[in-house]
């Protein structure tokens, strides 16, 4: 190593410091809690509804928002338990994720149509996954439909009709 990189180091090493007591941090110990330095969501006041997670979608008029992202949600906790299933894996029980994601996904209208058919496909590969070669779909708890049938059923989950207008009774 030449003598101006000797220098170079030895002059970085002095600018920063030794350690936790460096230039940079010195006012408290490690073990100290760290300052909020932005918005904390457990120093909420009750009842105060939290900021969105994401910026809100414009559901279609023509689509059931509510069904379709109740679909979506139900199909990413299947995919999770497909995944597992196909790990070798226990999965969790049915539903454990599905009221969570709407809360944190539906609520605040984080879900468009097209999310809810990205999650039909990877639902499609982790049931074909373990059901591609089921001896005969339908006859198994795990792999009631065909892999063609599970994905076309999960494809119109994704397109609910609104239901129509109440009629005008006058």
């Amino acid at each position: 190593m030449n003598t101006p990189t000797r220098v170079s180091i030895v002059a970085a090493l002095l600018l920063l410091g030794n350690g936790c007591d460096g230039l940079f941090d010195t006012g408290r110990e490690l073990q100290q809690t760290p300052p909020v330095t932005s918005r904390d969501a457990s120093v909420d006041r009750p009842g105060e509804a939290p900021p969105p997670t994401c910026p809100a979608v414009t559901p279609d008029p023509a689509l059931d928002y509510p069904a379709m992202c109740r679909h979506y949600c139900d199909t990413l906790d299947e995919t999770s338990r497909y995944l597992a299933l196909s790990r070798g894996e226990a999965p969790a029980a049915e539903g454990s994720v599905s009221q969570t994601c709407y809360d944190l996904r539906c609520v605040p209208k984080c879900v468009d149509q097209a999310l809810c058919f990205t999650q039909c496909e990877a639902a499609a590969t982790q049931y074909a996954a373990v059901c591609g070669n089921a001896p005969d779909a339908g006859s198994d708890t795990v792999c009631r439909l065909s892999v063609e049938d599970h994905d076309a059923a999960c494809r119109a989950g994704c397109n609910p009709l609104a239901p129509p207008p109440p009629a005008n009774l006058d």
